[in-house]
């Protein structure tokens, strides 16, 4: 999502908006919790060792390998279907599902779903590794980025200006422009934010420049914590 919360006045805090180079997760959002977080450090949200989602994809990735499409189709339904509203699920979920007619095409599909479900998670690299895919995907996304930072290609029409307002409430944002083709100024109402910052940074950190991400899947281990270990310890993957 792309705004964070500002220092509360008077206990009340207000959306503000982020540029496009900082983006927040929001699946677990201050605002759908029905109490006060009071902690500093520590919202009381339990940590999420697996979701029913993960155990609807792992059936359909082992129906897939074992009997083909037809068998995992039923796992990755019912998954989309609480991701779409009815008047969609003909198209998004039945059809969508149904035109996996390959074992490969189904497979490509559970990959995209495991990036939809768990995007923030910090989940996925684990099935990327196991798959041989960290590698790629990590490719694909600098690609994605850099046709984002220079709005070409499949983001050739992502606005670089959004324009916002406050709700009735006086902290909710009205944000215009997050939807491809909103690049028109709504009306005085709204005031304009620049969303245009740029992403080089972003797209140089994903992976250190040289190094296969295939080969060196995890962080090496700490300094301070070699050097604590009384020569115990050692870094492997030839760090």
């Amino acid at each position: 999502m792309p705004y964070e919360w500002g220092a509360a006045v008077e206990g009340i805090a207000q959306q503000q908006l982020v540029g496009i180079d900082t983006w927040y997760f929001g699946k677990y959002r201050y605002e759908w919790m029905d109490r006060y977080v009071t902690s500093t450090n520590d919202d009381g949200v339990n940590f999420i060792y697996m979701r029913y989602a993960e155990v609807l994809l792992t059936a359909a990735e082992a129906a897939n390998e074992l009997e083909g499409p037809g068998a995992a189709a039923p796992y990755l339904k019912e998954l989309r279907r609480r991701a779409f509203p009815s008047a969609q699920q003909a198209e998004m979920v039945d059809a969508y599902v149904d035109a996996l007619s390959s074992k490969e095409a189904m497979f490509d599909a559970i990959v995209e779903e495991y990036k939809y479900e768990y995007t923030g998670e910090m989940d996925r690299k684990m099935d990327l590794i196991r798959w041989n895919l960290l590698g790629t995907k990590l490719d694909e996304e600098k690609a994605k980025l850099s046709d984002l930072n220079t709005r070409s290609g499949e983001y050739a029409n992502v606005p670089t200006t959004l324009y916002y307002k406050y709700e009735e409430d006086g902290y909710t944002l009205d944000i215009y422009g997050l939807n491809r083709g909103e690049t028109g100024n709504p009306g005085p109402e709204y005031s304009a934010f620049n969303w245009d910052q740029p992403l080089d940074e972003m797209i140089n950190t994903i992976y250190k420049p040289g190094v296969d991400p295939d080969q060196r899947q995890f962080w090496p281990i700490w300094q301070v914590f070699l050097d604590a270990s009384n020569g115990k310890l050692t870094n492997d993957y030839g760090y």
